[in-house]
């Protein structure tokens, strides 16, 4: 469909033309162009659709219709009924129609009002698209000819596109301004249309269509005459803006105009209450629009273009047609009476000789025009009803009519022969005649142009100040006190003080307009005359004090009685004074202050200005002067402590609750009596609204308020007791005013807590103490939680507002906006209650002198359901303050309240609500995104005029998405959370709703954001990564950003190349590192996530991520590292600002001099940063990181320089501009160092990202990456991780940033563990890539790291780096090159820095601050150290300069006996295995060639005996099966310990084989705990008993214990213990030593049905191991009784040699397998050459020398047994063999078999050779053997 390729572009354009605008980005003027092209056909043809088509029907009738997009479409009899209604209704073409249902059908919603939702959500977004051009040029017009301004080009592009479109004429129509308004009037059509056939209520969809309501762009529904109402705006808006940019159009162009003006004012006419009328905003843009197209515009675009402008208003002041049009009279309406004023001026201008023109300016003066032109700027329609520079531009329209009129009548009015002077003076003279009373209105007066300069200056104020003044103005103004008006018209005076007061709009204007008061002809508005003399500030305070007192004595008199214009004129003058002072710069207003009561010290009488004005409150004047005297003095009360010293004058002058009499004659302000006497009878008011205010004002300006605010506890009082609880019962004349009222009250208890202190121990101060010193925030904190009048109140407003609010748009803006400050007067003292009450009740608690209160959480949860939703509900009413209050609430709720989705859990209730709060969240998050004020920093203090509802949204889903839990995050992002944490895994998000934070999300991040608002931008990366993070959340995330829609954030990678280049840093830096830290961590969890069910697709998508991630390219050879380069650019620190680079030396020097005072600049710099986030200076993140509040810092500073401006102190005076120039250098420095620290912050979560994605591509998506590398031809994946390993450690030694430290010792760790598992694999490669000459070696590096000091290395980093050295070093065990390069270099480099890593490691060992298992992993390490270095030398250090050895053996006996504890922690266990593993590896340092010197070694150290010390064997059971299932437990607690203490003897008495000592005390053990043994080994052999079998572990620990029996030999035994020991290795014989289908052991068995599928096990290998023991303890038995030729008394048994036969036998059997598997195994890899062919080649081999050892061992103990039996053995060993036929069964049963096995191995390779030999002495015996039977038979 061609409209949505329209509509994709037009919302490209809009968002590229916010990019230019918000976020100075540059945009190629090329692509620019060529989207204004493709758009300007859609332009000239504005939202022109096709009709029904006939055709088309017949065929939707016949149920088949064929459609170029999707082919040929089946209808039923509904679906050509909703299409035929949809065409009629929109009158749109069917195959459009079609389209959008489609379209709607693929967003889940196939309905009447989704299509037609589309359908405006399309015309929406064209029109927009036309509105953004149109105003980017309209609000710009002074940027567009400035040569170095970034806008230049773009808007010469946009105006040559705007005008050529403007141009074009049709009929002699301009074509766009005829399309425009024939939209606007079918829009006025369709909204009458709508409005007669609307549900009121709307709260259903009405059965059938055409429906009522459609979706909008938000898919909330919406009246259809809403939206039309909308466009209309819109339409209109759009209208406005092509007249600003071409204002000569034709004239059949302007008659259209015309004809539009009259159709809005009929109809604003036909409703009563036209003031309020909804058309009345689109009849005044058409009226303003029509006013620009018949007058010079006040700015041309180009100068060169005026001539030819001139001659073109020439000749439409001579068009017949428009004077047709306009020469009839006007009457009394309004709108055609401006317009023909307007036509009399350009007839005037360009037709001075004919009089039509200036007869229809005096008929429109006399019919009161500019009367009619001040209504409708003072209407509130035209300054709410529009965004501000729609109305700056109205504005300009009546400026540019009216200085037109002044340039023509000037001359009349200055003659005083103009109509208006003439009525001015009858007015004049009516006045004075009639005691003040004026007549009718009779046609305009000069006070009436007078109030509509003054109403356009105070809106524009720059149309006078700035550029070039209109001529006309300034001397019409400078005429009226030239003439003496002023003195004799209070009218005229006012309307001219009114008009300073506008003029004094802004700073500029304010110190003018302070000048010229001052009588100055420096810096006034213009020349001073005499007329002047009741304006200036001498007469003004000589007015005021003459009014408000006579001075007889020290006594006051009452002021005299007022009449109209006295109480409107000193009601100007105060104005004046408010706007002036209150506009004015902060220093400057305090210095003009001073000036005054300094010059006016007479008239004063000592007294200050502030003085005069409250004691004129005090008298009884009106009230209407009285709300202008507050005012007054909230604008003298703009710095600290001005407001403070107002508020104490007011205590002391105002009376608020009923008290006794008080002695002095001071007067007295009776606001109480004012209330009650006066007020409540008139129903009004004024005086209680504008103190209330004032006070608020004061409490604003002087926070934080003296003494908790006490001063202003009389009024806080005065609103708990004298107004909120009877608002209810009063009666208001104006409704506006109530709910202003309540605004007011709820601002004032606000205040009134927020100036008070909750810290607990001062809350218990205070309530202990009492009185009537209690703070005044303490007295609204009791009302609240304690259940009092406050809450009901607000619960009350808030609920009758929103059924308002949700009804309809209030049609009365006034009344409108009154609620809706009430509404957030209640919510944020809500708020503001959450941020103390917990503070509060604890302090309370320990005073335990107020009772009854609950916290505020508990209060709202106890109130009714549909209570707490109505305030929950208000996030959806369109008021941004409203909504962040609304939002802040569900936000303090969430924090406190595990239960608070229990609010959610409707079961069928309230849906609605739930929906309505989700979408409202939704749409709040939308709108303030883009917002211009939108505050970007969540943590930080915000401009009172910032929308807070982007950053506060935001704050709300991030502090909650990382719960384990349902939480509020999951309902605002879309998640389903109706069953728990299942239903938010198993949830599918829709693509096609933006009812949820998620979608605006990710809609905004696909759009412009992070051009207009970068920080919110990062913000909503950060969102959707903490849903990446979730497990919970994660799959749903992943599987939409997999959707069409939003796949650009898993496609998308940012260039790293100009991140940090070698350029200075700017703010923006961070938020480019961190939104590329988001990034990469979503990519990453894109890369672990694969769909079930699409696993091919996802791994291709895996693969493509992981080419970007990693930089590799197919078909170039040029690829690089990416990560390389993130890691060396964000990695390198830069130093941390510091004051003295910002502050210049002179204004140090000013500073230090003059700023150490409380509050000083020198005070705020040397304060610790815990003292500065106390004052508010700094604030903590969400992140736990602290920064400068600027905004509070640049306050504070502005507040004492003002201060200290008052002082007029000589030396102060001087230094100031340095002072100044030095506080902003201050602010500067803030701004800076947060940067800084953000900058640092997100290096280090760019470094974490990095970390993830190859910490994933490596854990999880190794196949892919190493496909994907190796396709690249450029590097493998194994280079690729050696690469970025040696990278990051290089970073890591060269930074000095602590934060660093710990993601990347993280990074490295991933990096070796996925090397350690390859190095099994590759042997070599890894091992060589690791020595490359460019790279240090990684032992230096990783030494080097760890001699870091801990402030900058955590515990957890440190344990990783120590891993890390572990990995490394035990990667060098698969060293198989020539040499072993690895070993080699790893060794010389330990022995060289040997100490210093052993003094690193025991460090670490011994530091009782750290963990145990960071104690465990130091010792594994170490351990790895000493067999690395592998030699006597490493042990020697250990034992003679560390106490490492005697520490670990001193702490093995109390953890053995701790780990037996019940419950004890498993890290015990390990501790205990982790020291003998390190005493273990010492025994074993020095290879096989040394083991006697370093068994020697240990001996001499007694470490057998401090082993043997920790009473492991004493807990072991002495028998098997073990007498109860506690024993069974005990040992397998043990295990562990047992194995590895046996295995260190082992090695000692292995070492030591002729040395009697050590085999002495190894023998005292074994005799200490035979029995024990003895079990051991019956336990490794025997059957499953109960839950418990036989393990591996069993096995080897068996092993161990016959191994070391073994070598010490039994004759060193008692014969009783010998007896035990032998009993037990007979018993594990006759399971191990036999054929394996005649052995009981199910360790065998399991061992057999695992070898069917040929692969060997491990299972296998430990029997072989065991078998190969208990042979050598046979054969070495059966050597010693040969050898020593003992008696039978002192021998032991030796087995029957059948077994030893059939343990021969079953070796052979097992070699031949493993043969078989072999060749097998080879044959089916052929020529390969792989690493791990080769792997598996050695473990065969490995696991065949084993098995040919056990044949040896075998072989020869039968050797030693024929032998002794025919050298002399006992006569029963003699009759053995020759009873038995063991000759005949070696020969049939293992000699075949021996044959064949040597047959198929090699018979002289190692191993066979041996074997061979040994059955070649065996079988010489055998066939003696043989022979003696065969001679005896």
């Amino acid at each position: 469909m061609e409209t949505a390729k329209i509509v994709e572009d037009c919302d490209e354009l809009t968002q590229t033309l916010d990019m230019v605008e918000y976020g100075g980005m540059n945009v190629v003027r090329e692509a620019l162009g060529r989207m204004l092209q493709r758009l300007q056909n859609t332009f000239q043809k504005l939202l022109i659709y096709e009709g029904p088509d006939a055709q088309l029907r017949q065929g939707i009738q016949s149920g088949v219709i064929t459609d170029e997009d999707f082919g040929t479409i089946h209808l039923s009899m509904l679906d050509a009924t909703l299409i035929v209604q949809i065409s009629d209704d929109l009158q749109l073409k069917e195959s459009d129609v079609i389209h959008y249902l489609l379209r709607a059908k693929q967003e889940g919603s196939y309905t009447y009002e989704a299509a037609a939702g589309l359908y405006f959500s399309d015309r929406t977004s064209i029109l927009t698209c036309l509105h953004r051009i149109f105003s980017m040029l309209a609000f710009n017009e002074d940027l567009e000819n400035v040569p170095d301004s970034p806008l230049s080009d773009i808007l010469s592009d946009l105006r040559a596109f705007s005008e050529k479109l403007l141009s074009v004429e049709e009929n002699g129509h301009s074509k766009m301004i005829h399309r425009l308004v024939e939209l606007t009037k079918r829009a006025t059509t369709e909204i009458e249309k709508g409005e007669d056939q609307q549900d009121p209520g709307f709260q259903s969809i009405p059965q059938g269509p055409p429906s009522a309501v459609v979706f909008d762009s938000m898919w909330n529904l919406k009246p259809k005459s809403v939206l039309w109402a909308e466009e209309q705006r819109r339409l209109c808006e759009t209208l406005l803006l092509a007249v600003k940019i071409k204002s000569r159009i034709p004239v059949e162009s302007i008659l259209e105009l015309i004809d539009l003006m009259g159709h809005f004012n009929q109809r604003i006419h036909e409703d009563s209450g036209s003031e309020t009328n909804p058309y009345m905003m689109d009849g005044l843009l058409a009226l303003f629009s029509l006013i620009m197209t018949l007058l010079p515009q006040e700015m041309q675009h180009k100068m060169s273009a005026a001539d030819n402008d001139e001659t073109k208003l020439e000749e439409l002041a001579n068009d017949a047609k428009l004077t047709d049009a306009l020469k009839d009279d006007p009457g009394n309406e309004s709108f055609g009476c401006i317009v023909r004023f307007a036509w009399g001026i350009l007839q005037a201008r360009y037709r001075a000789t004919i009089p039509e023109g200036k007869d229809a300016i005096k008929k429109c003066s006399n019919a009161g025009v500019l009367g009619c032109l001040l209504k409708i700027l003072l209407n509130e329609n035209l300054e709410n009803g529009c965004q501000a520079e729609i109305h700056g531009l109205c504005i300009g329209a009546a400026h540019n009519l009216v200085v037109h009129f002044l340039e023509i009548e000037n001359k009349n009015i200055i003659g005083k022969v103009h109509s208006m002077y003439k009525i001015t003076q009858e007015r004049m003279a009516a006045h004075w005649n009639n005691d003040g009373v004026m007549p009718a209105e009779q046609g305009d007066h000069l006070s009436v142009l007078l109030d509509v300069l003054a109403e356009i200056y105070s809106h524009r104020s720059d149309l006078i100040l700035f550029g070039q003044p209109p001529e006309a103005v300034l001397r019409f103004i400078g005429w009226v006190p030239d003439s003496n008006l002023l003195s004799q018209s209070p009218e005229i005076l006012c309307s001219f003080l009114s008009l300073w007061s506008g003029i004094a709009t802004g700073e500029e204007g304010a110190t003018r307009i302070h000048n010229q008061l001052y009588m100055s002809q420096k810096g006034s508005f213009h020349a001073i005359c005499e007329g002047y003399e009741q304006c200036q500030w001498g007469f003004i305070i000589r007015t005021l004090i003459e009014f408000g007192m006579a001075t007889v004595g020290n006594e006051f008199t009452p002021a005299k009685q007022v009449g109209k214009y006295d109480l409107r004129g000193l009601t100007a003058y105060l104005q004046l004074i408010t706007k002036v002072f209150s506009e004015a710069p902060l220093a400057a207003a305090a210095t003009w202050i001073y000036d005054l009561e300094r010059d006016y010290q007479e008239p004063l009488n000592g007294r200050k200005i502030t003085d005069v004005l409250i004691h004129l409150l005090c008298q009884p004047i009106p009230h209407q002067l009285k709300a202008a005297l507050d005012e007054t003095l909230v604008a003298f009360g703009r710095t600290t402590n001005q407001a403070r010293n107002l508020l104490e004058s007011l205590k002391q002058r105002t009376i608020l609750r009923f008290q006794g009499a008080k002695e002095d004659k001071v007067d007295r302000y009776d606001l109480l009596y004012q209330l009650n006497q006066i007020e409540a009878t008139a129903e009004e008011y004024p005086e209680s609204l504008a103190f209330i205010n004032l006070m608020n004002a004061l409490m604003k300006n002087a926070y934080p308020v003296p003494d908790q605010a006490t001063v202003v506890a009389d009024c806080t009082t005065f609103v708990m007791e004298g107004l909120l609880p009877r608002m209810r019962y009063l009666k208001f004349q104006s409704p506006i005013q109530q709910w202003e009222l309540l605004a007011g009250c709820f601002t004032h208890l606000r205040l009134a807590v927020e100036n008070a202190r909750f810290t607990p121990e001062i809350v218990r101060i205070v309530c202990l103490k009492g009185g009537s010193d209690t703070p005044p925030g303490y007295t609204v904190m009791k009302d609240i939680l304690g259940g009092g009048r406050i809450l009901p109140t607000i619960a009350q407003v808030l609920s009758s507002s929103i059924q308002e609010f949700k009804a309809e748009p209030l049609s009365k803006l006034k009344l409108k906006n009154a609620k809706l400050e009430a509404v957030v007067g209640a919510l944020s003292l809500l708020r503001t209650v959450f941020d103390f009450d917990l503070n509060f009740l604890k302090g309370v608690e320990e005073s335990v002198s107020v009772g009854g209160l609950s916290s505020l959480d508990q209060l709202l949860m106890a109130m009714q359901r549909e209570e707490l939703f109505c305030m929950l509900e208000y996030v959806s009413v369109p008021f941004s303050p409203v909504q962040a209050e609304a939002v802040s609430i569900a936000r303090n709720l969430a924090k406190r309240l595990n239960a608070f989705m229990d609010v959610f859990s409707t079961n069928g209730r309230f849906l609605k609500e739930v929906s309505i709060f989700k979408e409202g969240v939704a749409w709040a998050l939308n709108d303030g995104l883009y917002q211009p004020r939108a505050i970007e920093d969540m943590e930080s203090t915000a401009a009172p005029s910032s929308d807070l509802r982007a950053a506060l949204i935001l704050r709300v889903l991030l502090e909650n998405i990382s719960k384990r839990s349902v939480n509020i995050s999951h309902l605002l992002c879309g998640f389903d959370v109706g069953g728990g944490l299942d239903s938010i895994r198993a949830t599918g998000l829709s693509t096609s709703r933006g009812n949820n934070c998620l979608i605006v999300i990710l809609e905004c991040i696909n759009g412009t954001l992070s051009a207009v608002k970068p920080h919110l931008y990062v913000s909503c990366l950060e969102v959707i990564r903490e849903l990446a993070r979730n497990p919970d959340t994660a799959p749903g995330l992943i599987s939409l950003l997999r959707s069409e829609s939003y796949e650009m954030l898993l496609d998308h990678l940012p260039d790293y190349e100009d991140l940090m280049e070698n350029r200075p840093q700017t703010p923006r830096d961070w938020i480019e590192v961190q939104s590329r830290a988001c990034l990469l961590e979503i990519q990453t969890k894109g890369l672990s996530i694969l769909r079930p069910g699409v696993e091919e697709e996802d791994t291709g998508v895996c693969r493509e991520m992981l080419k970007r991630l990693f930089g590799v390219k197919e078909e170039d050879d040029s690829n690089g590292v990416p990560f390389t380069t993130i890691m060396k650019q964000v990695l390198v620190g830069r130093d941390c600002p510091t004051i003295e680079e910002f502050v210049s030396d002179k204004s140090k020097a000013a500073v230090e001099e003059h700023g150490g005072d409380v509050g000083g600049p020198l005070e705020i710099l040397r304060l610790s940063n815990t003292l500065l986030e106390d004052g508010g200076i700094m604030y903590k993140s969400i992140t736990g990181i602290k920064f400068y509040d600027y905004h509070v810092l640049g306050k504070k500073l502005e507040a004492w320089y003002s201060s200290r401006c008052q002082l007029h102190q000589p030396s102060f005076e001087n230094a100031k501009e340095d002072i100044k120039k030095g506080c902003t250098q201050i602010c500067s420095f803030a701004m800076a160092y947060n940067a800084h620290i953000r900058m640092q912050s997100a290096a280090v979560e760019c470094l974490n990202a990095c970390f993830e994605v190859i910490s994933t591509a490596v854990d999880k998506r190794w196949g892919i990456l190493v496909s994907v590398c190796h396709a690249g031809k450029k590097f493998t994946a194994t280079q690729l991780l050696v690469h970025l390993g040696l990278v990051a450690m290089n970073v890591m030694v060269e930074s000095d940033s602590s934060k660093l430290t710990f993601p990347v010792a993280r990074l490295l760790h991933a990096i070796m563990v996925r090397l350690s598992k390859e190095a099994i694999v590759t042997r070599s490669e890894i091992t060589d890539l690791m020595l490359l000459p460019e790279a240090p070696p990684f032992m230096s590096g990783l030494t080097t790291i760890l001699r870091m000091d801990n402030s900058r290395l955590s515990e957890q980093g440190r344990s990783l780096l120590m891993s890390s050295m572990f990995l490394f070093l035990s990667m060098s065990r698969y060293d198989s090159s020539p040499g072993f390069p690895l070993l080699v270099q790893n060794s010389a480099f330990i022995r060289q820095v040997g100490l210093e890593i052993v003094q690193i490691l025991e460090a670490e060992i011994n530091d009782e601050s750290a963990g145990m298992q960071h104690q465990l992993v130091a010792l594994q390490t170490l351990k790895e150290v000493v067999s690395a270095e592998g030699s006597i030398a490493m042990v020697e250090t250990l034992l003679a300069k560390s106490n490492v050895y005697y520490e670990a053996c001193g702490w093995l006996k109390n953890g053995v006996m701790s780990w037996l504890v019940p419950g004890a922690p498993q890290e015990i266990e390990f501790g205990v295995v982790a020291r003998l593993e390190l005493i273990q590896e010492m025994v074993s340092a020095g290879g096989p060639d040394n083991g006697a010197e370093i068994a020697c070694i240990m001996n001499r150290h007694q470490v057998i005996e401090r082993v043997c010390g920790s009473d492991v064997f004493e807990c072991l059971p002495e028998e098997w099966p073990a007498r109860s299932p506690q024993e069974i437990a005990v040992f397998s607690k043990l295990e562990r310990v047992v194995k590895f203490s046996l295995r260190i003897i082992e090695g000692v008495v292995s070492g030591l084989q002729g040395f009697g000592d050590a085999k002495k005390r190894a023998a005292g053990v074994m005799e200490r705990y035979c029995n024990k043994f003895r079990a051991i080994m019956l336990k490794a052999c025997s059957l499953k008993w109960g839950d418990w079998e036989p393990t591996e572990s069993d096995m080897e620990i068996a092993t161990s214990v016959v191994k070391i029996l073994s070598v010490i030999g039994m004759e060193n035994f008692r014969s009783d213990v010998r007896d035990r020991l032998h009993d037990g290795v007979n018993r594990a014989a006759e399971s191990f030593c036999c054929l394996a289908a005649s052995s009981s052991s199910p360790f065998v068995h399991s061992a057999m049905s695992r070898s069917i599928t040929g692969r060997v096990n491990s299972t296998g290998e430990a029997i072989w191991s065991f078998r190969k023991e208990l042979l050598s303890y046979y054969h070495n038995a059966i050597l010693h009784i040969q050898v020593n030729r003992m008696s039978s008394a002192g021998a032991v048994d030796v087995p029957n040699p059948n077994l030893l036969k059939e343990g021969i036998q079953q070796s052979l059997l097992d070699v031949a397998d493993l043969l078989k598997e072999k060749i097998k195994y080879r044959e089916a890899n052929g020529a390969e050459n792989s690493s791990e062919v080769q792997r598996y080649s050695r473990l065969l081999d490995d696991r065949l020398y084993l098995l040919l050892n056990c044949c040896r061992l075998g072989i020869y103990a039968l050797v030693g047994d024929f032998k002794r039996g025919y050298q002399g053995g006992t006569p029963e060993e003699q009759n053995r063999i020759r009873k038995g036929d063991l000759a005949q069964r070696l020969s049939t049963d293992v000699g075949p078999i021996l044959e064949r096995t040597l047959a198929i191995g090699p018979r002289s390779a190692a191993g066979f050779k041996e074997v061979d030999d040994a059955w070649g002495v065996l079988k010489k015996y055998v066939q003696m053997q043989e022979h003696m039977t065969f001679i005896r038979r």
